[in-house]
């Protein structure tokens, strides 16, 4: 199977307690498995990830939610979000209180 890099209509991030979480959703055609993964092992600012997926012979336009969360051990300001297109910047909403 094919993995191939998505594109999603949302997205959004949030901190709190030590854990980043990332929301996507979108549409997509003939990809299952669809998930948040981070694309570098290297600790860079902002932290970089990616949305990928499996390429299937499905037909049909379908939906896709996925969320996943991260450890990280500050408060990022922003991520970055690897697509198609080229990266994308994500505000990261800081739920921990100061």
């Amino acid at each position: 199977m094919t993995t191939i890099l998505l594109d999603p209509e949302d997205i959004s991030a949030s901190y709190q307690s030590g854990i980043l979480t990332i929301q996507a959703s979108g549409h997509e055609e003939g990809v299952t498995d669809i998930r948040i993964v981070s694309a570098s092992n290297e600790p860079i600012e902002p932290p970089v990830f990616r949305v990928e997926g499996d390429e299937t012979p499905a037909i049909g336009f379908f939906p896709y939610s996925v969320e996943a969360s991260f450890p990280m051990g500050h408060d990022p300001h922003e991520i970055a979000l690897e697509t198609p297109a080229g990266t994308r910047i994500v505000t990261v909403r800081s739920l921990t209180s100061h």
